[in-house]
């Protein structure tokens, strides 16, 4: 992080003028985040899971949630909600991101709970559609997390939409609402691979990683089983064993 920052004043005094975007997992101390404060124009912090229980099982960190609510209530303080031009490019403020899960519904309710209590209301929300197994999910070995091993229902991501509405979070990603809807309405059995119009039992290749970037990352990265791509905003990580791939964003367009 020093080191980037130390670089920054190079890259303005050679005419960027776009937002400084950080791209997080959200387990980032307050000290590294003191840092950015008055740098950082735009944050994009993931809201992973809410309970001790299952950052354990998933991230291998059980104190990931504590961390997580400091630190996305710090990026708040210092940014604000999420803000956009005239041309509907993000100017400053928070963007958070969530990765809907197969069967972990109540962690999603808890993180929004949490978000329209502390963040407010007007928190623009991402919640993604596009998780798909990966990694050690599935796998013959000791433990291949089976109860993750399937696609996200649409029953289930369009009740996460109905938590959000309940507890006032209206400025939701349109994108990843309308790529949720794809979605199959059921669950579909272990080890499917869904992609619209067609189902399979055989993995499907992942997408590049976004090619756009700023910086990226966090100061206390924990381990990644399984994570999601979506499609405007590059790979949104989730689980252990693949290891983190930080987003690198310019610019984005909402709506």
């Amino acid at each position: 992080m020093p080191q980037i920052l130390q670089a920054l004043p190079w890259a303005i005094d050679g005419g960027l003028r776009l937002p400084i975007v950080y791209n997080t997992s959200c387990y980032d101390s307050l000290d590294s985040l003191a840092l950015m404060d008055g740098i950082v124009d735009i944050y994009l912090p993931d809201l992973k899971v809410w309970t001790p229980q299952r950052a354990r099982r998933y991230l291998r960190m059980p104190g990931y949630p504590q961390v997580a609510q400091a630190a996305v209530t710090e990026m708040n303080r210092q940014v604000g909600p999420l803000r956009l031009g005239g041309d509907g490019l993000a100017r400053r403020g928070l963007l958070v991101r969530h990765l809907v899960m197969p069967g972990m519904l109540e962690e999603t309710r808890e993180i929004l709970r949490f978000v329209a209590a502390e963040l407010g209301t007007g928190t623009y929300v991402d919640l993604m559609a596009q998780y798909h197994p990966a990694g050690l999910v599935g796998n013959n070995q000791r433990d291949g997390y089976h109860e993750i091993d399937r696609q996200l229902a649409r029953d289930e991501y369009e009740l996460a939409i109905r938590f959000a509405g309940e507890l006032g979070l209206t400025r939701l990603d349109r994108r990843s609402q309308a790529s949720g809807l794809q979605l199959p309405p059921a669950p579909a059995p272990a080890g499917t691979r869904w992609q619209p119009g067609r189902r399979t039992t055989t993995p499907t290749p992942r997408p590049p990683p976004a090619a756009f970037l700023v910086f990226a990352g966090s100061s206390q990265s924990p381990t990644v089983t399984a994570s999601g791509q979506s499609p405007h905003t590059g790979s949104a990580q989730f689980g252990a064993a693949m290891g983190p791939t930080p987003i690198k964003i310019l610019a984005f367009q909402i709506g």
